[in-house]
């Protein structure tokens, strides 16, 4: 079986700490696989949010759109513990990035999971891929 892989960056832009709700978790009593994917469109928002901007609506006029995204588990959570996860911005083209999120588990003091979603700044009015605006590509150069 082919296994997707995830490149973990050295340096990352933003970092936040959240607690595993017990609407988080699935019939097994661990974190569910949505789950991840609902924290890192949080931890998504909340960097947006950093970089003082309104929100992915509106980044100078623009909008993002997530193209792809993947996630590798690596153990479960459960109900209680705190996550902390980091983001970093990579492979800035002209009009997409790839978001690297890496969710550890700081009660059990292991990775938890990592995952990575493409995302393209989008003209939602004509419905198209458009550049990345020069303060969000100047904001991820500077950290």
């Amino acid at each position: 079986m082919a296994r997707v892989e995830i490149t973990i960056p050295e340096k990352f832009h933003f970092s936040t700490e959240l607690d595993i709700r017990v609407g988080d978790l699935n019939y097994g009593a661990h974190m569910a696989n949505d789950s991840i994917a609902s924290y890192a469109n949080e931890v998504r928002v909340q960097l947006v949010r950093a970089m003082g901007f309104e929100s992915e609506l509106n980044i100078e006029g623009k909008s993002l759109i997530m193209a792809d995204a993947a996630t590798i588990f690596k153990n479960e959570g459960f109900h209680g513990d705190r996550i902390r996860v980091d983001v970093a911005v990579v492979e800035m083209g002209r009009s997409g990035f790839e978001l690297i999120f890496v969710f550890e588990n700081l009660t059990k003091q292991n990775r938890l999971a990592i995952s990575k979603a493409g995302m393209l700044f989008f003209d939602y009015i004509n419905r198209k891929p458009t550049s990345i605006p020069d303060s969000f590509r100047a904001w991820i150069e500077e950290k």
